[in-house]
């Protein structure tokens, strides 16, 4: 089973119908299995299985986020797309007026496709057939794609190629590399979330270019918000079109008619992972360009589930710089990060003060692309400027999205590679390793190449808060 649009199960599909389609998934998948550790007759070698269909249904399963986005075949390793900056205007005039128009101005934007892989390893069937393999190769298959899933969402969302050219573009990292488009669909609430809060974000997302509003979209937040927005929506009306019930409660779907996908890599986890900058922060009179003054840093990790929250602030004061004075950070490295945010503040150190300045590799990569250390300090020499509208999370704070999922103009356009030469029309696939081992293995793979051709056509609203 391919995943194209005329396969995709319908974006609307509620968390009880995909709990109650999962058994049915599972079901072929050990079908699956059953046959492949199955001979024919005696002496006969086991008649390899292609498994392919069932963990592509266990994906979607597993991962609604998969059904909403359409596939396009790439034709190499990086694509270039037309993005349009702005939009042409033109207006009525007298006849012996002068013209006023204005142009669309366009600029090129260039993707690169990562190859993203999660290995799923299928002992030694081929050469044993017992039944007692089954709930094994059952539970490794599971287990494989659970991490494929888990891969493909975060990647959605906090995957940035500006930080490491190893990753894809997430919708967080198009959205910050376009300040205007930042300042326009960024909202730092630091209060109770309301509908009017989501409606802002359905403008923002909505009238930035003409013709958009039909597009598809998706809310992604976490479950707790979600129940918190369905208390707020059934105190108004309720439509049990939109609803599901839950033992007597009510859980809305959908907001706006825009489906909301729970997604647990929007909250931070329970405690501060993120480094301490405590006593690791020192000003240097050269190698830069920043102005006399004090400066207060912090760190949030964003690890495999998503920004976590910052760590112990750090300040220095930069004095008889001139003007070319720099600041250099040092930290112990988190083991478990993926991208370090940076944040800044000449005022204090209070996340109402600090501001975005960069998102950074936590790991350093060799020429092959594997991990061969960790990214443990910074500069800042004054050449970044701070995002106004990103302040770090606090506890007890989340951030929601709002996306645009049409394929030619929207959030996300994914696409495939090549492998190994041939050109391959499904998301992912199991790709035999015998040829290279002596023993057979199995790799899940999926290649994600993700554009933005107007990256205005997304909402984040941050520092978001269900309790007072």
């Amino acid at each position: 089973m391919a995943i194209r649009k005329s396969v995709h199960v319908p974006y609307t599909l509620g968390q009880t119908a995909r709990n109650q389609m999962r058994p049915h998934a599972e079901a072929a998948i050990r079908s699956h299995i059953e046959r492949i550790l199955t001979t024919g007759n005696t002496g006969q070698y086991l008649v390899p299985e292609d498994l392919e269909p069932a963990i592509v249904e266990a994906l979607l399963l597993m991962q609604p986020l998969a059904t909403l986005m359409d596939i396009q075949q790439a034709k190499g390793h990086t694509h270039e797309a037309v993005v349009r900056d702005t939009i042409p205007s033109a207006r009525f005039e007298g006849q012996l007026a002068t013209p006023t128009y204005t142009n669309a101005t366009y600029a090129r934007r260039t993707d690169y496709l990562a190859i993203m892989r999660i290995y799923g390893r299928l002992p030694g069937f081929f050469r044993s057939a017992s039944q007692a393999f089954v709930d094994v190769v059952d539970e490794e298959i599971t287990a494989a794609v659970e991490g494929l899933a888990n891969l493909w969402e975060f990647s959605a969302i906090w995957a940035n190629h500006d930080a490491d050219t190893y990753q894809v573009q997430g919708i967080e990292a198009r959205l910050l590399g376009d300040a205007t488009a930042a300042a326009d669909n960024i909202f730092d609430l630091d209060a109770v979330i309301t509908l009017t809060d989501l409606d802002n974000a359905l403008v923002a997302a909505s009238q930035q270019f003409r013709g958009v509003d039909g597009d598809p979209k998706v809310w992604i937040c976490s479950p707790s918000l979600i129940n918190f927005i369905s208390g707020l929506q059934t105190k108004i009306s309720i439509n049990i079109a939109s609803a599901e019930m839950f033992e007597g409660r009510l859980r809305m779907s959908t907001y706006g008619g825009i489906p909301m996908l729970s997604s647990g890599f929007t909250k931070p986890a329970g405690t501060t992972t993120s480094p301490s900058l405590s006593g690791g922060v020192t000003a240097v009179t050269s190698g830069g360009a920043l102005a006399d003054a004090t400066y207060y840093y912090a760190i949030s990790s964003v690890t495999e589930v998503g920004e976590q929250l910052m760590g112990t602030s750090g300040n220095d004061t930069l004095t008889g710089g001139s003007g070319a004075g720099s600041v250099d950070l040092a930290w112990t490295a988190d083991s478990d990060a993926l991208l370090y945010k940076i944040w800044r503040s000449t005022t204090s150190a209070s996340a109402d003060n600090l501001r975005l300045l960069a998102v950074i590799a936590a790991k350093t990569y060799d020429s092959n692309g594997n991990v061969s250390g960790t990214v443990a300090s910074y500069t800042d020499d004054g050449s970044l400027t701070t995002t106004s509208t990103m302040h770090p999370l606090e506890s007890g704070e989340e951030t929601m999205w709002l996306a645009n999922l049409n394929p030619s103009r929207g959030a996300a356009w994914l696409s495939l590679v090549d492998d190994m030469g041939d050109p391959i029309d499904q998301l992912l696939r199991y790709v035999e390793l015998a040829r290279i081992q002596d023993t057979t293995d199995f790799m899940i793979k999926t290649y994600l190449g993700q554009k933005s051709h107007h990256p205005r056509l997304h909402a984040v609203l941050r520092r978001v808060r269900i309790t007072s």
